[in-house]
């Protein structure tokens, strides 16, 4: 690869602003050069290593959130202003119902949300829900992301 700069000055008593062009130009040229590879009519472009791993890390961390969540269904038992009141929801459902089925307060805004469950499908969900219907009058099945 050749590369040829060029550079006219028409007013040789301005040595200092030929200097700035000359300066400017062949850094131009040697970040150009250094950054972009032609090679058979393709254009390659070259990071560097700490750019590669900066994206890498940035990539995993994206696929691990992905992967901690996926679409599935819960309980919803309460949401409210209150978070005394979705703790004690929290503590009622752990208490009287089941402290094996993992039961979470969330904050949506503006409300505080008592999530029982992590089901795959509808049908898991549902029979929480007729399991919950006697204490939890209001609960609902919702679509969400679960863990």
């Amino acid at each position: 690869m050749t590369l040829a700069l060029v550079v006219v000055a028409k007013n040789t008593n301005n040595v200092m602003v030929n200097k700035h062009i000359w300066i400017a130009l062949l850094g131009i040229a040697f970040f150009s050069v250094s950054a972009f590879l032609i090679k058979d009519g393709g254009l390659t472009l070259r990071k560097s290593e700490e750019i590669q791993k900066l994206q890498d890390q940035k990539k995993a961390e994206r696929v691990k959130l992905e992967t901690k969540t996926k679409d599935g269904f819960r309980v919803l038992l309460l949401f409210t202003d209150d978070k005394a009141k979705a703790d004690g929801i929290k503590s009622k459902f752990v208490s009287q119902i089941s402290n094996e089925i993992p039961c979470e307060v969330e904050w949506d805004e503006p409300k505080f949300k008592v999530y029982a469950g992590n089901f795959y499908s509808r049908a898991e969900a549902v029979s929480l829900l007729y399991k919950v219907r006697g204490t939890f009058t209001s609960a609902i099945i919702v679509k969400t992301k679960i863990k």
